[in-house]
C-alpha cells in the first residue's frame, strides 16, 4: 500500500510506492520541482558526517 504525506502547506510531499521500501520526496519551489529518494538523502548526510568528523580530528 502506497503511503503519502503532505507538509509546509502542500509544498512538500513524502511517499513510499505500494512495493517499494524507498521513501521519495518531492519539493515544489514555484514552477520548480525537485525530486529525492532516501538513497541520495543518506549519502548526502554520510557525506556530511564524514567531513564535520575529519575537520575535527585535523
Amino acid at each position: 500500500m502506497a503511503e503519502k504525506h503532505s507538509i509546509l502547506g502542500g509544498k512538500v510531499h513524502v511517499h513510499m510506492r505500494s512495493g517499494s521500501p524507498i521513501w521519495q520526496c518531492s519539493v515544489y519551489l514555484g514552477v520548480n520541482s525537485i525530486r529525492l529518494n532516501q538513497a541520495l538523502i543518506c549519502v548526502h548526510i554520510r557525506s556530511c558526517f564524514i567531513k564535520a568528523f575529519a575537520s575535527r580530528i585535523s
